[in-house]
């Protein structure tokens, strides 16, 4: 069972996509817990630049992921524990055994990280994780989804216009069928059937 709630600061969608890259490296390379890299690589990477306040995002994006707690039955876990952020050298993150093995077995959402980095951060990527997490996707309400993704637009047009964007951009990289329409205020959509191919 692998059913928690969450407690800690309310995490960006940058941060996910950092601990997605540990996991990553935690779980294809065989490094154990301990991943260990290079911070202007993984800058570049990650963001597709490298500057001084480039890498103080990547040190507090790995600051908030410390304060983050997934809280189980009987035990608590640190999305990061221990973190080496030398002036020099390589940056090391301590990963707890337990959150690799969680996503290491995990069948039902493995998000292509490639891909995620390809999307523009908001309401795009809100929405990739989202159809990624559904096995089949129900016709649903825009006003729930604008509530759901945090959306800050002030009217309906603006989300409106955000969205259709966004569904454009998932149907264009494979992640959603071609065919979605909105009608009455609900959202008509489902996956593609090929599936997200992976970005070189």
């Amino acid at each position: 069972d692998l059913s928690f709630s969450y407690e800690g600061p309310e995490l960006r969608q940058s941060d996910g996509l950092v601990f997605m890259a540990l996991v990553n490296m935690a779980r294809d390379f065989k490094v154990g817990t301990a991943v260990s890299f290079d911070a202007s690589d993984m800058c570049q990477w990650l963001f597709g630049y490298y500057d001084g306040p480039g890498r103080t995002r990547l040190r507090q994006a790995i600051h908030r992921l410390q304060h983050a707690l997934l809280i189980f039955e009987d035990f608590s876990v640190q999305l990061a524990m221990r973190f080496h952020f030398p002036s020099r050298g390589r940056w090391t993150v301590m990963l707890d055994p337990e959150i690799v093995k969680m996503f290491k077995r995990s069948q039902v959402v493995w998000l292509d990280v490639e891909l995620r980095k390809s999307l523009p951060d908001g309401l795009t990527s809100w929405l990739y994780a989202y159809v990624e997490g559904q096995t089949t996707l129900i016709p649903q309400r825009v006003d729930w989804l604008r509530e759901m993704c945090g959306s800050e637009a002030t009217d309906n047009r603006s989300f409106h216009s955000t969205l259709t964007r966004s569904l454009r951009k998932l149907v264009e990289v494979h992640v959603l069928d071609e065919g979605w329409s909105i009608r009455d205020g609900v959202l008509h959509w489902r996956k593609a059937l090929c599936g997200a191919p992976r970005v070189a």
